[in-house]
Order: C-alpha cells, then structure tokens, then sequence
C-alpha cells in the first residue's frame, strides 16, 4: 500500500554530482513510486515541479505529492 506524502525542498550539490549519480541515490525511492528517472519525476499535481536537476546551479529542487 501506497502513502501520499509531499516532498518539498532544495538540495545543494558538490560539483561533479551527475544526474547519473542523482538517480542511483534516489533509486529506491523511484522504485517505490514506479518511475525510471528523474524525466519521468513529475508530481501528482500539475502545478507542482516534481524533482527538478539544475546543473548550472548545482541543485537538486524537489516538490512533489
């Protein structure tokens, strides 16, 4: 059985975090919630961003239902 929960906030990254080493961290969690990687992390809600990878900024911003 399935819990919803909201997932909110922004995680600073070390430089020379890939988006490779992102997914491998969050696997079990997109395991749990049936997605393959941070493309298909979109939020239960529209207007909610899901996880968003931003390499300029080397940041990971997470809001996701």
């Amino acid at each position: 059985m399935h819990t919803e929960v909201h997932v909110h906030g922004t995680v600073l990254l070390k430089s020379g975090v890939s988006q490779t080493d992102i997914e491998l961290a969050l696997r079990h969690w997109f395991d749990y919630v049936d997605v393959d990687g941070l493309a298909d992390a979109r939020s239960a809600h529209q207007d909610e961003p899901g996880i968003v990878f931003d390499r300029r900024r080397r940041s990971l911003d997470i809001c996701w239902t």
